[in-house]
């Protein structure tokens, strides 16, 4: 399924996310650049923290939980069909691709942040210990 339009994806290049606070931008700094994810591949910190900042705001717009629910489907399986508006939505917030798929530093921090399945589902630190 392509999208129309011009999207940027979601970038790692700026510093740091809008509305981070002074100490946490310091932290950024201090900290390894890299982290390595519970399933093994690694991420730059900043991007696993906007990522998971993104994934958090998605839950406060209209039906949020839905696409978040479809986000973490078709990052599990990339032949999951969208609900209706998702894919939009989904590209919209800088998820997805024109093609609709998932980038792939995202699917892996989004993997690897998951708890629970089906009504239990919720999100931890998707950094390995």
């Amino acid at each position: 399924m392509a999208l129309i339009g011009t999207h940027a994806p979601f970038s790692a290049s700026a510093d740091v996310p809008q509305g981070v606070s002074m100490e946490l931008q310091n932290s950024l700094v201090e900290e390894s650049p890299v982290v390595t994810l519970k399933n093994g591949k690694s991420a730059s910190r900043v991007t696993v923290k906007r990522v998971m900042a993104k994934m958090k705001d998605m839950l406060n717009i209209p039906n949020g939980a839905i696409l978040l629910n479809d986000l973490v489907m078709k990052s599990q399986n990339e032949r999951h069909q969208f609900f209706d508006g998702c894919a939009a939505k989904l590209y919209e917030l800088g998820f997805l691709d024109t093609d609709g798929v998932v980038y792939p530093s995202m699917r892996d921090i989004i993997l690897s942040s998951i708890t629970g399945e089906g009504e239990n589902l919720g999100f931890g630190s998707p950094i390995m210990p």
